[in-house]
């Protein structure tokens, strides 16, 4: 196969650019698997020499607390059992009482772990992931910028897998993953879902709800696209509503449930949207909404 070769308006490649694509592809799969690996397994790693370390020092202070106050304190031994003679001084035996305050610190163990985990991840975080610059680019494996935003995604997507759920979707986690990631994040915003966190802004108690989700880039054919995606002070962002990149929302903006803001929109300030698209369904009273506002920071204080 040589040549150039169109087909319904759509470019077919010729033998010798199937081989460059295909060699390209395997770099980035390569270049990928290293990063994201790293990613996982390094953190892994460092949190269970961090937690055996913590562990160690945990039963060293246990020993000098039983060494100082146990083995002197006979009234003490109903807990643990009374302390045994051995060829290196006493003991306290292994009973039934001992071995259930063992278990019981299995919990406290697998939190801090968890929590160190999430620390470690942080900072291979701020090392791997890359901010992409504003604009339009060419979506092929072979090129350096998709394959560093398909690393940031899957970073991001690895946030949300291991500390999205259960005891560890709290607010204050997410926010401090998303602006570790580069996010703008104003005071009082706890984010739900934000794609390309260096790509987001949003002002002072805005408020997210579930499931919904900011977009800093969208795919359209074979091109990709980055935008800063801004939110104004105090707007309400509905259930599963969605905002595209390159949108832009005044103060005091409510978009509904389910509703999609187009890319490159511009919504002005004081105002309510519904729909996907969205339109716009009223106007809010800025006179009210200011008055409003100052009653609830004179309650705050």
């Amino acid at each position: 196969m040589s040549g150039e070769h169109v087909e319904g308006g759509a470019k077919l490649l010729t033998g010798e650019e199937l081989k460059r694509e295909a060699r390209a592809l395997r770099r980035a799969s390569l270049w990928f698997a290293a990063r994201h690996n790293l990613f996982l397994v390094a953190p892994a790693i460092l949190t269970f020499l961090t937690t055996a370390l913590l562990i160690f020092a945990a039963l060293k202070l246990l020993q000098w607390i039983l060494d100082t106050f146990y083995l002197v304190n006979p009234g003490l031994w109903w807990i643990l059992g009374a302390p045994t003679p051995t060829l290196t001084g006493l003991s306290v035996p292994l009973t039934a009482t001992s071995l259930a305050l063992a278990l019981a610190a299995i919990p406290i163990i697998h939190v801090a772990a968890k929590f160190i985990y999430f620390l470690y991840l942080l900072v291979f975080a701020k090392i791997l992931v890359k901010p992409i610059p504003e604009g339009y680019y060419p979506y092929t494996p072979a090129n350096p910028i998709v394959r560093q935003f398909i690393l940031n995604a899957t970073i991001t997507g690895t946030f949300l897998s291991f500390f999205g759920e259960g005891p560890w979707a709290r607010a204050e986690l997410s926010r401090i993953m998303y602006k570790a990631l580069g996010a703008r994040l104003g005071k009082g915003v706890f984010p739900a879902t934000i794609l390309d966190p260096w790509m987001v802004e949003i002002g002072d108690g805005t408020t997210m709800g579930a499931y919904s989700c900011v977009a800093g880039h969208a795919i359209e054919g074979d091109r990709i696209m980055f935008a800063r995606a801004k939110i104004g002070k105090n707007c309400v962002l509905g259930f599963r509503s969605l905002v595209w990149p390159g949108a832009e929302l005044g103060d005091r903006v409510i978009i509904g449930t389910y509703s999609m803001v187009p890319k490159g929109a511009k919504l002005p300030s004081n105002t309510v949207w519904v729909g996907a698209p969205v339109k716009l369904v009223k106007k809010l009273d800025e006179k009210e909404g200011s008055e409003q506002e100052k009653k609830e920071v004179a309650q705050q204080r």
